[in-house]
């Protein structure tokens, strides 16, 4: 499979257990594929600057109503490979296309973000379908 931009995969995610020793698998959208980078999903606002999406336009959303959260996590290959091989080698959702306007605002609002990498983004989404 091909990641588009915008798809949803599980990763086994480091940062977000208690338990460092045992990574569970967290939800994640890409957001500019050529690079692996990511953005994490989470039922609270952890990674600020983040906004809320509800499970009416993602019902792959299995604990309710979520977060975005609009920091660039970056993926290996090897990590893209397997977070895919879980779900047999597609994404398991896909973030509305009406939400690239916030994506792209709450990224501008992130202190470490450069221009560079905004630009990047900004490019990977623009021909994304608004209403999807």
């Amino acid at each position: 499979m091909k990641l588009r931009p915008l798809d949803v995969l599980n990763h086994r995610d480091s940062e977000s257990v208690v338990n460092k020793n045992k990574p569970r698998p967290k939800m994640v959208a890409c957001i500019e594929p050529q690079r692996g980078w990511f953005l994490r999903i989470n039922s609270r606002s952890h990674f600020a600057p983040c906004f809320p999406i509800n499970q009416t336009d993602h019902p792959w959303l299995h604990a309710g109503d979520s977060f975005l959260g609009c920091r660039i996590l970056q993926l290996t290959e090897l990590q893209i490979e397997d977070a895919l091989a879980r779900n047999a080698g597609s994404a398991i959702g896909k973030i509305a296309a009406k939400h690239i306007p916030e994506i792209l605002k709450h990224l501008g609002e992130w202190e470490a973000i450069t221009n560079e990498q905004l630009r990047l983004v900004s490019a990977a989404l623009r021909f994304l379908e608004p209403n999807t």
